[in-house]
């Protein structure tokens, strides 16, 4: 069992575990990479949607676990 996360999920630092937080890419290939820096995390890849709302190749959010 186990939820879907859409291309890309974020998982603890400690023991891996994976995070509630879910914001699902679309496309084939979905999240191509991603970097972490200061509560911030931008991502890159092939997708046209993120967390519902128009991003084309890239997305970055803040407040991530």
């Amino acid at each position: 069992g186990g939820a879907g996360r859409g291309h890309m999920a974020a998982l603890r630092a400690a023991g891996g575990a994976v995070e509630a937080w879910n914001r699902g890419a679309n496309g084939a290939l979905g999240v191509f990479g991603a970097a972490v820096a200061s509560g911030h995390v931008a991502m890159g890849g092939e997708f046209t949607q993120v967390a519902g709302a128009s991003h084309q190749g890239f997305a970055q959010f803040s407040g991530v676990p």
